[in-house]
């Protein structure tokens, strides 16, 4: 799990997930309302990126039912297929 805090909140949470020692997944990737706009998501997903990179994951996919965080996703790279997005690292 990642998380960014602010003045004693947390404004984004973002939970890696092991799949099978190779490829992670994404998941309850969120940003509070009020601090969106702000860059938090990109911050904690670069930083999982490098994460799972150092630990030799291959693949990460992820799910989302945000319509306005699909730019974000598509920006680091994530591929759609059907009903999640894909990025081989």
């Amino acid at each position: 799990m990642a998380a960014i805090e602010q003045q004693n909140e947390l404004p984004q949470i973002t939970i890696c997930t092991n799949k099978n020692g190779k490829h992670c997944s994404l998941v309850s990737v969120y940003t509070v309302p009020n601090y969106r706009g702000n860059g938090y998501q990109q911050k904690v997903i670069t930083y999982l990126l490098e994460f799972a990179k150092s630990k030799g994951f291959t693949d990460i996919t992820l799910t989302t039912n945000t319509p306005d965080a699909i730019h974000i996703y598509e920006k680091f790279g994530f591929k759609y297929i059907p009903k999640k997005y894909f990025l081989s690292l």
